[in-house]
């Protein structure tokens, strides 16, 4: 692979798996209607899809994933005014 390919990887790599960019991208997209709050406090078919694996290959189940909503979840960690 070359250097600018394996930079151009690296960079779109990181921003993908940011937690900060997935939260705006959400946002953004329940602000124009496209999704609900509601919609994100279920897995997807996808997500449930792939966690379903093989128990000969993961005998004690798969644990490395846990679902949730990254919206539900950024709200409960701000800081009200009344805090202070």
């Amino acid at each position: 692979m070359s250097p600018l390919k394996t930079q151009f990887f690296k960079t779109f790599s990181m921003k993908a798996l940011d937690l900060s960019s997935t939260r705006l991208a959400l946002r953004r997209m329940l602000e124009n209607g496209l999704i609900t709050l509601e919609n994100l406090d279920e897995p997807s078919p996808g997500f449930a899809k792939n966690m379903r694996v093989d128990l000969r290959t993961f005998p004690k189940g798969y644990r490395g994933v846990r679902f949730v909503n990254l919206l539900r979840e950024d709200a409960s960690q701000q800081i009200s005014p009344e805090d202070f």
